[in-house]
């Protein structure tokens, strides 16, 4: 759907998509456990191995007038596990805000996010599939830009988040996390960005007497073009982390680099170094890694696409069931997938993924081999 209005003055126009997807997947270990310690499923059945389905729909619209735009963005998932169904939940995730021009010189952006999903099992040393797994976040932000002239550019804002995990499936938690950035950039050329910036962040576990943190980072950017098939972007910078017990300090940053081989072929290459709130153990982790990938266009509707990831991870923090303060995670995984667009509005989507993580914990190592498809369709105003 869409509409136009018009005047000598102003201008707007609005669109509305729906989108809805299938998926189906299985897995040769749904928990992420070790192949040794299988779980209980509804039944009553240990089990390693489960396969689910995914229903998901929602819409994304935007209206925008002269060099504003608002937009909107929404999807609810169920899912429906074949063996562990006390696994079977409802997802949300929408977004909404403005993207607002005050000047040709300020702009700025000011919006919230709502987020009810089940956590990440590789976050999520699951003993017990019959405890809640849920989490919701939500998120306020605000940011502006403000160009001083054809080459610098300010650029600042301010994020509040709040997080609840209101089960004990792992150790329960709220936790309010503010957060805060400014920053300074230098456009040499259409092709050059580059710029240093300043982010703090700071929380607090609610209703509990684990310690808070603040985390501070300081960034050197760059964004370089070489030509129109190479694409260089980089973020080096140092991070300090305060939180009792667990205070770390390091070097962090990102390092991509994409090139357009041939008209149907590209690759790209992903270097990253990241210190991160690990709330589940109400710590830290620091992850060391890189991803190499390949995309094939085989005709103008098949798309053949593979990756291979590498990271190495040290998570800080209390374990469930365990007095350890820290553990060294090494994870591999690779992922292959096929684009099918079948119809204009259709695109199928089959994937294969092989995950395994060597842990200096041994009930968080694990191997699991995934299979599936997806079927997504976009109705396009």
């Amino acid at each position: 759907m869409a509409m136009l209005l018009g005047t000598t003055a102003a201008y707007a126009e609005g669109n509305i998509t729906p989108h809805a997807l299938v998926r189906y997947e299985h897995d040769s270990n749904l928990l992420l456990v070790p192949s040794d310690t299988p779980r209980q499923d509804a039944s009553g059945e240990y089990r390693l191995e489960d396969s689910f389905e995914d229903y998901a729909g929602g819409i994304d619209g935007e209206y925008r007038w002269r060099d504003n735009r608002f937009y909107l963005t929404t999807n609810y998932s169920h899912f429906v596990y074949q063996n562990f169904t006390q696994l079977n939940h409802d997802e949300f995730a929408g977004t909404t805000g403005l993207d607002w021009t005050a000047t040709y010189k300020i702009k700025g952006n000011i919006g919230t996010q709502y987020n009810r999903h089940q956590l990440s099992l590789l976050d999520v040393n699951i003993s017990d599939p019959n405890l809640s797994y849920i989490e919701t976040t939500q998120i306020t932000n605000a940011s502006a830009t403000y160009d001083m002239n054809s080459h610098w550019r300010v650029d600042g804002g301010i994020s509040y988040l709040t997080a609840k995990l209101p089960d004990a499936g792992a150790q329960s938690y709220d936790v309010n996390e503010s957060q805060g950035n400014a920053g300074v950039k230098f456009i040499g050329s259409a092709n050059l960005t580059t710029g240093v910036s300043v982010n703090r962040k700071s929380g607090h576990y609610k209703n509990s007497n684990q310690p808070g943190y603040t985390q501070t980072a300081y960034e050197y950017t760059i964004d370089y073009k070489l030509g129109a098939r190479t694409l260089l972007s980089g973020v080096v910078g140092y991070n300090v982390r305060v939180q009792t017990g667990f205070d770390v300090s390091a070097t962090t940053g990102s390092f991509s680099f994409s090139q357009q081989l041939t008209p149907k072929t590209s690759y790209y290459l992903k270097f990253l170094r990241a210190l991160d709130t690990y709330n589940t153990t109400f710590g830290s982790q620091l992850t060391t890694g890189g991803t190499a990938g390949l995309s094939w266009q085989a005709t103008e509707k098949i798309m053949l696409s593979a990756n291979y990831t590498y990271n190495k991870a040290n998570v800080k923090g209390e374990f469930t069931g365990t007095t350890a303060t820290q553990r060294d995670d090494t994870v591999k995984s690779t992922e292959v997938s096929l684009k099918y667009a079948a119809l204009r509005w259709l695109t199928i989507t089959p994937y294969y993924r092989y995950e395994n993580r060597n842990s200096q914990l041994a009930a968080f190592t694990f191997r699991n081999n995934t299979y599936g498809i997806n079927f997504e369709a976009r109705f396009q105003p």
